[in-house]
């Protein structure tokens, strides 16, 4: 039979309302008394407010659980979407840290606790934070968006592993009676013939407590107050608030009816993730070239091998170089350009501009916008499709070979409707992000499946 295994996972980050600070302890006490593990993505405001007031004993109960980052100050604006969407990736990258690592290290401070995760506030996703985090040492991201999709499973993106948009995720509604409906939806997960990886159950703290969101009474259509002056949501009786944690409860329990139901934290489940870096054999990756044909996308066996784009294009270059076929993950290029060709290329030429040609971002590579050859100035992607077609057709490297033109296929997992001001009520409503999905989709020279 299968495991279930369940990322149970609350945004802490109403630093407004008092009473969320009550249910985020009643939370932890329920959990706590069934045993079960959740992850944590805090906001630091919110936990330089919980020591403000006082609340050393939620700080005693999240001991149990795990920690991750859910930035600064979440919706005052500007945003990581509003103020990224028109830089570099590079610069945005930079931008990112300078604006959040202080108060990256301050929450875990304030814990006492190695943060192991990272999700956006609301829908402000950008591409430019991957590399930050990943210095920071944070491996994976956590969160619920539609930027990119993978069939609602995990994937790899920007160096850390993703759970985002995962097709299994139950909830009960609190605000309607639909503990039993909730219980069908898991059940239909749990025996279904779609296959899953991981079950993914998220709330906010202040769902419990309140019956509007904190920022959308605060920081709605892209504007802080005018006067700087916070209100506090619109909260419910303290008695509705122990009934919707108690419901929960009940859901909870009902998980665990099944005895394959394991809770797991952010940092469990990416250790359970199979995929392992390992030496290709020539013929393998010759195999892997012949069914390329001008695509440049990622590669998995579903057994333990998975492969970037940029990992496959640096396997290639090191192929025709006769060195060691370990892949290396570069970060996609700044931008797409088309290529120059004016003279003739070798297959060595090709693979010796992949291992030396490159840019880098906070100390990570990243492949160029071109390589320059001769007078010739080559896209990634097709010296990509170039290289794979020589090295499927047996080119050697001292001969000369055509370039072929390459498509960066792995970017149709991007989505193309750049409309988000309807997706979350804390942007402007004309906001568009053509720039944000552009950047994405470049990235997803990173982009591979997870196994599990």
């Amino acid at each position: 039979m299968k495991e279930n295994r369940i990322l149970l996972w609350f945004d802490v980050e109403d630093f407004i309302t008092p009473e969320s600070d009550e249910a985020l302890a009643q939370l932890l006490k329920m959990m706590n008394s069934l045993g079960v593990k959740s992850t944590l993505k805090l906001v630091t405001e919110k936990a330089r407010v919980l020591k403000q007031r006082g609340r050393e004993d939620i700080f005693r109960l999240m001991t149990r659980h795990e920690i991750g980052y859910h930035t600064d100050k979440h919706s005052v604006h500007p945003v990581a979407t509003e103020y990224l969407d028109s830089m570099g990736f590079a610069g945005g990258v930079s931008e990112f840290e300078s604006r959040e690592k202080n108060a990256f290290l301050e929450l875990q401070e304030l814990t006492g606790q190695r943060l192991t995760t990272y999700g956006q506030p609301g829908a402000s996703w950008a591409s430019q934070v991957y590399p930050a985090l990943r210095k920071w040492g944070v491996l994976t991201y956590l969160d619920w968006h539609d930027v990119i999709d993978m069939d609602g499973k995990a994937y790899w993106y920007g160096g850390l592993l993703n759970w985002i948009n995962l097709w299994a995720t139950p909830r009960v509604e609190l605000k309607c009676d639909d503990l039993e409906a909730a219980k069908r939806r898991f059940d239909q997960i749990v025996t279904g013939e779609r296959d899953y990886q991981l079950i993914s159950i998220y709330y906010h703290p202040c769902e419990f407590a309140c019956e509007e969101f904190w920022d959308a009474v605060n920081f709605s259509d892209g504007k802080n107050p005018a006067d700087g002056k916070l209100q506090s949501a619109r909260t419910c009786s303290a008695e509705t608030m122990r009934r919707r944690v108690e419901t929960l409860k009940a859901f909870l329990e009902y998980t665990l009816t099944y005895d394959n139901t394991t809770y797991l934290t952010a940092s469990e489940a990416l250790a359970l993730e199979k995929s392992r870096q390992r030496a290709l054999t020539g013929e393998k990756l010759r195999e892997i070239c012949a069914a390329v044909q001008g695509e440049v996308n990622y590669y998995s066996d579903q057994d333990e091998l998975t492969l970037s784009a940029s990992e496959l294009l640096i396997l290639m270059g090191k192929y025709v170089g006769s060195q060691h076929l370990t892949g290396d993950v570069y970060y996609g290029p700044e931008q797409d350009v088309f290529s120059e060709i004016h003279s003739a290329v070798t297959m060595f030429q090709l693979g010796k501009a992949v291992l030396e040609q490159h840019a880098t971002v906070l100390g990570y590579l990243q492949l160029p916008n071109v390589y320059q050859i001769g007078d010739n100035k080559i896209s990634p992607a097709d010296v990509f499709a170039t290289l794979a077609d020589g090295i499927a057709s047996g080119v050697q490297p001292g001969e000369q070979i055509s370039i072929k033109k390459g498509t960066l296929v792995c970017a149709n997992h991007v989505k193309k409707n750049a409309e988000w001001g309807r997706n979350w009520p804390i942007f402007a409503k004309d906001l568009h992000v053509e720039h944000t999905l552009e950047k994405a989709r470049l990235q997803t020279w990173t982009l591979k499946p997870a196994l599990y």
